[in-house]
């Protein structure tokens, strides 16, 4: 009864950093007035990404300017393959994480290289369960040495998928 619209809110929480968004209004339904008969209402959010996580809430506005607010409500999207994300902060010092998502279990590898191309260090070497992922490197080689300053270059092979990222160590 008495229903303007209702103005969907949402708020957007990145899996592989944990960085999340304000709330904030991605939609507008108009409400169906005084009418006591159900209704029901749809709202498709065609601006989602995969690895976030994304809380919605309704804010229901009367014609009176009552305003009342609903649960929020949280939604998962899942990534559809294996992924390698950016790792995270680019450039880094003292340290940086590198993120990926496995839809499967899988033997995994996470290799560190220099610009040369030569292994500094191997993160992962083995059976990883599906799911989001996170390792952290400190910038260290394989015998426990700082490497120096520079362009380094991470693989994530997975099953038969390889994917490959850059970043940058500032010393």
């Amino acid at each position: 009864m008495n229903n303007a619209e209702f103005i969907i809110l949402r708020e957007e929480t990145i899996v592989y950093t944990g960085e999340s968004t304000g709330e904030s209004a991605v939609g507008k339904i108009r409400g169906a007035g005084n009418s006591n008969a159900a209704k029901e209402y749809h709202f498709k959010d065609s601006n989602v990404k995969p690895g976030r996580v994304y809380r919605y809430t309704l804010k229901q506005v009367d014609f009176d300017g009552m305003v009342t607010y609903s649960d929020k409500q949280e939604v998962h999207f899942k990534e559809q393959g294996y992924m390698l994300y950016p790792n995270f902060p680019n450039p880094f010092n003292p340290a940086t994480t590198i993120s990926f998502y496995l839809p499967e279990a899988s033997e995994v590898s996470l290799i560190i290289y220099n610009a040369a191309g030569e292994e500094m260090v191997r993160l992962i070497g083995g059976r990883i369960e599906a799911g989001y992922h996170s390792v952290v490197w400190t910038g260290e080689n394989s015998v426990g040495k700082s490497v120096s300053g520079g362009v380094y270059f991470y693989r994530l092979i997975a099953g038969n998928v390889s994917l490959n990222g850059k970043m940058v160590y500032l010393k």
